[in-house]
């Protein structure tokens, strides 16, 4: 992984890290919720206008919080930690956050949030003006990084895979001591990150001086602490608790103190709230313990007990720890340590595939710690062929071509395995992030990324050519009759010839991104847009054929939020079905009409063959099989979560993997469960499952894929 410093970080002199600390000072920027600014369109205030020109006022020289004894120095940048834009970047919107920041006087580095990377990602700004959305620098002898927590084209959070890797790189580059501070959007507390995903990310960060974590996305202000390291949440620059943060060094101590441009909290002096002081001198402790057991990646018979292990500072085991617990997969687990230190857990029940157990403790000093591991359950019925890890997350589908398991992820390469044994056939670099399954046509394979390229592949994974779209490109290309339909993140469509990539038409275009694939539906390419409408073009020349709300986003109010955008329409009969991020789900006939709104609660469909029904994804663990008129034929409680992932056909199976990595299988005709496996331990799995004839192939946002073996029935898991 490549440590990013960019060169406006060189010539602002923030590279040389000294033996001790200087003083200076750092704005804590949060949630600025910059709305997106089309090409063209009217020049507006932003939100918080009133605040953002109080803030440049007041931090353009020395500053005096009421809690310190003398000023500290003028600022010398600032950070934004996520949201920075309201629903990501399009048109002219690095030109609006360039002149709303203008006046401050320091450069200013910001973190992704939920909110930049979900409709229009950021990402490529973030590329072109820090290096990529992760990035580092040093000043004044303290080393400061910028994370993105957040997920491509989701909003859940996430410190995936790729995310831990550059950041164990980033600090394994640095001095021993050297004081730390990250800054990203979510809280490592928040209930809807990945339990493995936080787990692995503190596991990590206690083997640093990390001396704080600057974080937002709750536009409040407070003081957290996370497995001993100290972590304070940044407000916003609007609403009631608008203003800024404040980090000061001064004589190797750290404080952070918030000042409110309006509200005056009872107690504090003129708006200022103190939430920290601190050294910067190893401030976060040794690690308290090591996890002799279990080791990672082990593995289990169901029969077997877990053996949790642990070894304390002392030659005791557990010697000067307290209040030693256990959770596996999140959930907390009643132990007994007999002897001191160990401690065996029943895994009777758990699913076959991978498990995170993870152990807390306190030190004899009173701080917390943790150490996490990964283990692997094996069932009765060995069903995995094989897994592999790499440093990547997936968005995109592993898709199988020939011999050859094609996976590709958020670190621009696309790697082709041999789908037998998993072993590597070639790698190709893109450059950009690829979050969109690529397509096979023949004997050339179709990837877009990020940079907005368009590359078709041949089997040895060498370029056959190449078609530049002009934007970032996230949604899947379509083959069909010859073509590949292109779509971006302008809104925009292209078409070109599959031989040579030569442009046939350009559809110009929706308002915001289209992230899915289109949809045949006889003479008309169908797709939805993050701006909340429907598509239909004609495939012949890309002219528009009509144009239509989602059954949501019709409804007046946040269209954009609602949108169907995320999931494919599916053509059942002569009517076209619809779901959105509203989950509702609509009937549509040729001319675009909303005939019926058949329901709330669905995510995702896949047609079935018959062409007379679909199987839906629900948002509450459920999963049904519907005709076009809405009417189930059975309905079934499987795991699946809220993404938009459609479920995968693989012969009479359908396979849903939920949110969490638990796949299951069930009979197309019944419902009924045939065999569980988690293939992830406790990390978010965002890409659709693929499958052929005997396997099916899984993806996950912790760098994994695994193959499983499709045939045989091992209830339960």
């Amino acid at each position: 992984m490549e440590r990013v410093i960019t060169t406006t970080l060189v010539a602002l002199g923030l590279l040389a890290a000294t033996a001790a600390a200087e003083d200076f000072s750092v704005v804590h920027l949060s949630d600025t919720h910059l709305n997106p600014r089309q090409a063209g369109a009217a020049k507006s205030p932003p939100r918080g206008a009133a605040t953002l020109t109080w803030i440049a006022d007041v931090t353009g020289g020395e500053i005096q919080p009421p809690g310190l004894d003398g000023s500290v120095p003028a600022p010398r940048f600032a950070v934004i930690s996520g949201d920075v834009f309201e629903y990501g970047a399009i048109g002219d919107s690095w030109a609006h956050f360039d002149e709303v920041f203008a006046a401050l006087p320091y450069p200013v580095y910001p973190a992704a949030g939920n909110h930049d990377l979900t409709w229009n990602l950021i990402v490529d700004g973030m590329r072109a003006r820090f290096g990529g959305e992760h990035y580092s620098w040093d000043s004044g002898g303290v080393h400061f990084a910028a994370l993105s927590s957040a997920s491509p084209l989701e909003p859940l959070p996430s410190f995936n895979a790729r995310t831990r890797a550059w950041l164990a790189d980033d600090l394994a580059a640095l001095p021993a001591g050297t004081p730390v501070v990250l800054t990203f959007h979510h809280p490592p507390s928040d209930g809807t990150l990945a339990g493995g995903e936080r787990d692995t990310l503190l596991d990590l960060l206690r083997d640093y001086n990390v001396v704080l974590l600057l974080y937002g996305h709750g536009h409040s202000v407070r003081h957290a602490r996370h497995e001993g390291i100290d972590a304070v949440m940044g407000g916003s620059t609007f609403g009631p608790n608008a203003g800024h943060g404040l980090l000061s060094i001064r004589d190797g101590q750290l404080h952070y103190d918030y000042r409110y441009h309006e509200k005056r909290p009872r107690g504090h002096v003129d708006g200022w709230q103190h939430l920290l002081s601190k050294s910067l001198v190893r401030a976060v402790p040794p690690r308290q313990f090591s996890l002799e057991a279990p080791r990672a990646g082990d593995r289990l018979k169901k029969t077997e007990p877990l053996v949790v292990r642990v070894k304390g500072p002392g030659d005791a085991p557990a010697a000067g720890l307290s209040d030693l617990r256990v959770t596996l997969d999140g959930e907390p687990v009643s132990v007994t340590w007999d002897p001191p230190g160990t401690c065996r857990l029943s895994i009777s029940g758990l699913e076959a595939g991978w498990h995170r157990v993870t152990v807390r403790a306190t030190g004899s000093d009173g701080l917390g710690d943790l150490r996490s591991a990964a283990v692997e359950v094996v069932g009765p019925d060995e069903r995995r062929a094989w897994r592999r890890g790499f440093p990547a997350a997936f968005r995109a589908a592993p898709v199988r071509w020939g011999d050859l398991l094609v996976v590709a992820g958020n670190d621009g390469l696309v790697r082709a395995l041999d789908a037998r044994s998993g072993a590597d056939r070639w790698t190709h670099s893109s450059g950009a992030e690829v979050l969109a399954t690529p397509a096979v046509a023949g004997e050339l394979l179709l990837v877009v990324d990020g940079a907005g390229q368009a590359t078709a592949l041949d089997r040895h994974g060498e370029v056959a050519w190449r078609q530049d779209l002009g934007y970032p490109a996230y949604a899947p290309p379509l083959v069909a009759d010859g073509r590949a339909y292109l779509s971006d993140a302008s809104g925009g469509v292209t078409a070109v010839r599959l031989s040579d990539g030569a442009r046939r038409w350009r559809f110009e275009r929706a308002a915001f991104a289209i992230e899915q694939r289109p949809t045949v539906w006889g003479d008309l390419l169908v797709f939805g847009a993050w701006d909340g409408f429907l598509y239909a073009l004609r495939r012949a020349d890309g002219t528009l054929a009509w144009k239509v709300p989602g059954p949501k986003s019709g409804e007046g109010g946040a269209a954009r939020y609602y949108a169907p955008a995320d999931c494919s329409p599916v053509v059942v009969g002569d009517a076209l079905l619809v779901c959105d991020r509203g989950y509702y789900l609509g009937r549509y006939d040729r001319s675009g009409a909303l005939q019926e709104k058949l329901g709330v609660g669905v995510s995702a469909l896949v047609a079935l063959p018959d062409g007379d029904s679909v199987i839906a994804r629900g948002i509450d663990n459920r999963v049904f099989r519907l005709r076009a008129d809405g009417t189930k034929l059975w309905e079934g409680s499987i795991s699946a979560g809220r993404l938009p992932l459609p479920p995968t056909l693989a012969g009479e199976r359908v396979l849903i993997c939920g949110n969490d990595g638990l796949l299951t299988a069930a009979d197309v005709q019944t419902g009924a469960v045939d065999w569980r496996h988690r293939v992830t331990p406790g990390f978010y799995v965002m890409a659709p499952v693929a499958a052929d004839g005997t396997h099916c192939f899984v993806a996950g946002m912790d760098g994994s894929v695994t193959a499983l073996r499709l045939g045989g029935s091992t209830p339960g898991g």
